[in-house]
């Protein structure tokens, strides 16, 4: 299984994404 860097990024940007939206706006 090869893991490319912008795999890393990707779930990084995710994670910042949830911290920046509140959980108010988690409501999906």
């Amino acid at each position: 299984m090869i893991i490319k860097s912008s795999d890393i990024q990707n779930k990084i940007r995710l994670i910042r994404l949830r911290k920046r939206s509140r959980p108010s706006k988690i409501s999906h």
